[in-house]
């Protein structure tokens, strides 16, 4: 092999792995991006639980029910006025499903608000788990905030087709299913610590 053959592969081989590291460099930027703006999202969303419990003394329910008992709305339709959202949430019919022809409007008017919640196709929301805050079978809050730090307030997956107002809380076979496959789990305790969901040996485990 020539002189200058050699010289060239060595000058390719070198912009290839340049390009890789690259490549990978920008990959972990995004990555570390989306996580941050996942943990901001999770920390305001925490700051007005707590403001709504300074208020009313407690979280509110993880379904919220019409009069008729029935499950209407998630838990998020009662921050909407400790997040800036007062005019949004007393459009809402809170006795009417929460995609129901009543609350159309109300959708409408606030897709600026779900489109921020759910940046980067990260939907916050509850876990149905023991590590909740919120009991797994009754929905309402084992306590305060303040006095269950280690307890999860909330998860950040990676779900597009769940609307805000939807009630919903995702069960940990599904967030196994989501961290076997690779994806990326966020969350945040009561007390306000960030950290990714991740799984050893089948177990959800809360990275501080």
């Amino acid at each position: 092999m020539s002189l200058k053959r050699t010289a060239y592969i060595i000058i390719s081989a070198s912009i290839l792995i340049a390009a890789i590291y690259a490549a990978s460099i920008f990959r972990y930027a995004v990555n570390e991006a989306i996580r941050m703006r996942a943990y901001g999202r999770l920390s305001q969303l925490k700051l007005a639980m707590s403001n709504y419990e300074t208020v009313n003394q407690s979280l509110p329910l993880r379904e919220v029910r019409a009069e008729s008992g029935a499950i209407t709305f998630s838990w998020m339709v009662e921050i909407l006025p400790y997040f800036e959202q007062k005019d949004l949430y007393e459009e809402i019919d809170l006795e009417s499903d929460w995609n129901s022809d009543e609350n159309r409007s109300a959708i409408q008017s606030g897709e600026v608000f779900w489109t921020w919640v759910r940046d980067d196709g990260y939907f916050p929301c509850p876990i149905d788990s023991k590590n909740s805050i919120w009991d797994t079978e009754t929905g309402t809050a084992n306590g305060l905030l303040k006095d269950n730090c280690e307890a999860i307030a909330l998860v950040s997956v990676p779900l597009e087709h769940v609307h805000p107002l939807e009630p919903f809380a995702i069960r940990e076979p599904e967030l196994i299913r989501l961290l076997e496959a690779s994806k990326r789990v966020f969350f945040i305790d009561c007390c306000g610590n960030c950290g990714d969901v991740e799984l050893e040996v089948g177990v959800l485990v809360f990275k501080r």
